[in-house]
């Protein structure tokens, strides 16, 4: 079980030289400078860093973005054949013009830009966003640069993308990637945010482009983005998550989130951290990545900071602490754990309630200990809660 990083860290990366063990990371996908990223974190730790792109869209105002305007307007997504209309952008981010993969030239074109941002930054791979297996729909690009509500039209067809055509339009660009990449490629998009969307027939088991990729992200595994704190997946989502989890094995990165305010709720943020992170180990391989992201207050976590150490820092010891899984999990193996979880480890065990119900008292047959000493043989497991647990006193 290894650790990995999701998000934007500002130019001098103040906070990372903070970090109680700067090593815990082993896989760093960032937007911003990381070229002086991966130099500095090379002197610490021999880890990964990517540079975070977006997979298919261009933001307005940037030299490539009037690049393509003056010189390639057929690059870009359009709602009619002639590519003449309106161009397409993102939903949620209006500024992000969609550029047309199923246009060879372009297609052609992002390789070269992608080859050259790995190239010139010594990186070890590129992270690419909102790659899509099925057509955007209302999650993304369904609105134009008007902000009218329009469908990307195929220029080859002349009617709007059909599911199979948008997932060709993917799985091509990827192979011709792949032909020329000799680094590593991560990927993030619709389709793969949780066990759900992946056990959809359109979803990201069915379309195989994960099977393209080196990692593949789960942004929204255990809990949503947005998500409120005491807001609980159902058991059988729970369980869905966990199938993705153990299908992708070795490719799987996994993002829990805490990224609202949890300061008047029920749950704490530990008891969500222990949760999302017992859920992880219940179906990890000994190479999937994790990371829970949230902010360093575990109280009021503001959307706008991601920068979480502490709690990572928590996970890399338990992981370090616990060895590597023995079996796989189970379901009521355990003399009172009816709506426990459980999984093995050489040097400790993992539970998990995701359910609704209480289990008062989970006999384990053994005493066991929790991070800070505490000793337990029979813990009372409450609904949407988790333990990781140790042969031996961590603090001893």
């Amino acid at each position: 079980m290894q650790l990995f990083y999701w998000g934007e860290i500002k130019n001098d990366y103040p906070l990372l030289s903070q970090i109680r063990r700067t090593s815990i990371y082993d896989l760093i996908v960032t937007e911003i400078n990381a070229h002086s990223l991966h130099t500095r974190y090379a002197q610490q730790k021999n880890g990964k860093v990517f540079q975070y792109l977006n997979c298919e869209a261009i933001p307005s105002g940037t030299p490539r973005y009037q690049h393509y305007v003056d010189s390639h307007p057929t690059y870009f997504l359009y709602d009619d054949a002639d590519q003449a209309g309106n161009k397409m952008v993102e939903k949620d981010y209006s500024t992000n013009y969609l550029l047309d993969l199923d246009v060879a030239a372009c297609r052609a074109d992002r390789i070269e830009q992608i080859n050259q941002i790995v190239a010139n930054g010594n990186l070890k791979g590129i992270a690419l966003d909102v790659i899509c297996s099925w057509m955007y729909e209302n999650y993304y690009a369904s609105v134009d640069d008007t902000g009218t509500a329009e469908t990307p039209i195929n220029h080859a067809t002349g009617i709007a993308y059909t599911d199979a055509e948008w997932l060709n339009m993917f799985t091509t660009f990827l192979i011709e990637l792949i032909d020329q990449a000799d680094y590593e490629i991560f990927m993030n998009g619709i389709g793969w945010l949780n066990g759900d969307q992946y056990d959809n027939t359109t979803g990201g088991q069915a379309s195989g482009i994960n099977a393209l990729c080196d990692y593949v992200m789960m942004e929204g595994a255990f809990r949503g983005l947005s998500d409120a704190v005491d807001t609980w997946r159902t058991e059988a989502n729970i369980v869905k998550d966990l199938a993705m989890i153990i299908d992708l094995g070795d490719k799987a990165c996994v993002q829990a989130n805490l990224l609202v305010d949890c300061s008047a709720a029920a749950a704490t943020a530990l008891q969500i951290f222990n949760y999302c992170t017992a859920l992880y180990l219940l179906a990890c391989s000994s190479n999937s990545h994790y990371c829970f992201m949230t902010t360093s207050n575990p109280n009021t976590p503001a959307v706008t900071t991601k920068l979480a150490f502490d709690w990572n820092g928590r996970a890399y010891d338990l992981f370090s602490l616990i060895g590597t899984p023995t079996s796989t999990y189970a379901k009521a193996a355990l003399t009172g754990g009816d709506n426990t979880y459980d999984r093995d480890f050489t040097y400790g065990k993992v539970l998990v309630n995701p359910t609704a119900n209480d289990d008062a008292a989970v006999t384990l047959g053994a005493t066991y200990y929790q991070l800070d000493g505490t000793a337990v043989t029979e813990p009372a497991m409450a609904a949407h809660t988790g333990l990781v647990l140790f042969e031996t006193d961590p603090t001893a």
